[in-house]
């Protein structure tokens, strides 16, 4: 079965291949518009018998609000000057009632989510499995980890799915067209060895324990309940080693957490990484022609190390390292 949630996490080239597709297998033929020049129409469907032939035009929108009014009207236009039969639009959304008015008025045909759902079971039934599996798959299915949550993202540079399980974090790169989609594995992160999440303006920042702090950034794509996802597994990750504290600092992150306090660079070089059993403690200092107030841990290993450090609010931190000791 098809759902709407599936289709508005679609590329929207993707989706318009998607719809191309419907109508083919309705009979129609179909000619994708280019991007650069499709002018407001995205596909021409025809249909062509002995005597008589049709021509309509197709703009489809990924929403996830009502489609007004207004964009009703602007595709209104496209039938007159494109001397087309008529035009459909297609959402994953609804129309409003004065979207529906406006659409009566020319002719227009609206294709609403649920109907584009029941559409598409109708004719290409089959086709749903095949592209929810286009959705990484990895070792989840074979395991049979319950699905949590899945999330297009911007990840070193390039657009990904993370795929959450109770179980591991899937990364996987997708190739290929809707319909023959492939997945390549690029990472899997057990939620066991999740510290924390982080999140800075759009940025998440995925805290990752083991013999060595590890921070994994990435951008969610239209979908701000990912971050609320991501924490419905704190209860999980919880009872080990957890984040007490993040917070950047030039080109550094600087990082305390149950167990340790860690400085970390861009690409996770450990400039600084104490276990908090070997801090004696922290204090405040003043330094610098601004005489600017820094944090000093106090590593106690051969002697006394004084680390300085630059936050924020060091008051704040101060009392978290404190805190964190007690609990050593």
């Amino acid at each position: 079965m098809w759902d709407l949630h599936y289709l508005r996490q679609l590329e929207p080239e993707d989706f318009e291949n998607l719809v191309a597709h419907l109508f083919n297998l309705m009979g129609y033929k179909t000619c994708l518009t280019p991007a650069s020049k499709d002018g407001g129409v995205d596909i021409e469907v025809s249909i062509e018998h002995v005597g008589l032939s049709h021509r309509w035009l197709v703009q489809v929108k990924r929403y996830s609000n009502n489609v007004g009014v207004k964009e009703v009207r602007e595709y209104c236009s496209l039938k007159y000057r494109e001397l087309a039969d008529g035009v459909i639009i297609v959402t994953t959304s609804r129309f409003t009632k004065q979207a529906h008015e406006e659409a009566a008025k020319h002719n227009v045909k609206l294709i609403e989510g649920p109907l584009l759902i029941t559409m598409l079971d109708h004719y290409c039934p089959e086709e749903s499995s095949v592209s929810k599996s286009s959705l990484p798959k990895a070792d989840f299915a074979v395991n049979g980890e319950p699905v949590i949550g899945r999330q297009l993202v911007m990840f070193e540079g390039s657009k990904i799915m993370i795929t959450l399980t109770a179980e591991h974090l899937y990364f996987e790169k997708l190739t290929g067209s809707l319909l023959s989609r492939k997945s390549e594995l690029l990472r899997r992160v057990k939620v066991k060895d999740i510290v924390g999440v982080h999140q800075e303006s759009n940025e998440t920042f995925l805290v990752i324990g083991g013999n060595n702090i590890e921070i994994i950034n990435f951008v969610a794509l239209k979908n701000e309940a990912f971050h609320s996802t991501l924490e419905s597994l704190r209860p999980l990750y919880l009872r080990g080693e957890h984040l007490l504290k993040m917070e950047k600092s030039g080109r550094e992150f600087v990082i305390l957490t149950s167990r340790r306090f860690v400085i970390l660079g861009k690409n996770n070089e450990h400039s600084l990484s104490i276990n908090l059993k070997n801090v004696a403690g922290c204090e405040k200092e003043k330094s610098g022609a601004l005489r600017r107030e820094k944090m000093v841990l106090l590593e106690a290993e051969n002697g006394i190390i004084r680390h300085k450090v630059e936050v924020k609010d060091v008051s704040e931190w101060m009392d978290l390292v404190k805190g964190a000791l007690q609990g050593c």
